[in-house]
């Protein structure tokens, strides 16, 4: 792993939430970490890491609940966002919409059609993340779309504005990490 020139940036792969990495083989550790160079600044945990930790700490797994933005309308989906975490959700993924999600079952096709026929942009997941934030400080919410979306809007720009309403981090699902240089 090359070193990051901007560590605030670096997008790290995910871990099933509650697993040991130490089942891991070990390149999927060595992934899992990045050690600073003597007489670096240590990079803080992430709101995530963080959670999980805690969440380990419990002795139970992560509960991470998905959700996509505007369906059935904007308002309608952030009190569904509300009820989870109310619920028990430890981590929470609101989907960005877009016109082409072509990775996502038949359930999430629809609810994205409605979420753009009703107006919902990728633009909206900022206000909606950081009224969340706002009312839920604990939890992260993370972005979850695909990375045609950002590149559009711009990476820097959109990793700005979602680090500026408190947002946790992006998953992209159509983007490994072994293709975050490219």
């Amino acid at each position: 792993m090359n070193a990051p020139t901007n560590p605030s940036a670096v997008i790290y792969p995910a871990v099933i939430a509650g697993s040991d990495p130490q089942s891991l083989p070990a390149t999927k550790r060595a992934a899992l970490s990045v050690i600073p160079a003597r007489g670096a600044r240590r990079i803080p945990e992430s709101q995530t890491a963080i959670k999980l930790a805690a969440v380990r700490a419990e002795g139970r797994p992560a509960l991470i609940g998905y959700l996509p933005l505007g369906f059935p309308n904007q308002a309608r989906s952030l009190e569904a966002v509300q009820t989870m975490i109310d619920a028990g959700v430890d981590i929470v993924e609101l989907g960005i919409p877009y016109s082409d999600p072509v990775m996502d079952g038949p359930t999430i096709q629809e609810a994205v059609d409605v979420a753009l026929a009703n107006g919902t942009r990728p633009r909206d997941v900022f206000p909606a993340i950081q009224a969340l934030k706002a009312a839920n400080p604990e939890t992260p919410f993370l972005a979850m779309t695909y990375f045609n979306p950002v590149l559009r809007y711009g990476v820097e720009r959109f990793a700005r504005d979602l680090a500026a309403v408190g947002g946790a981090g992006l998953i992209t699902a159509d983007m490994v990490p072994e293709q975050a240089g490219e």
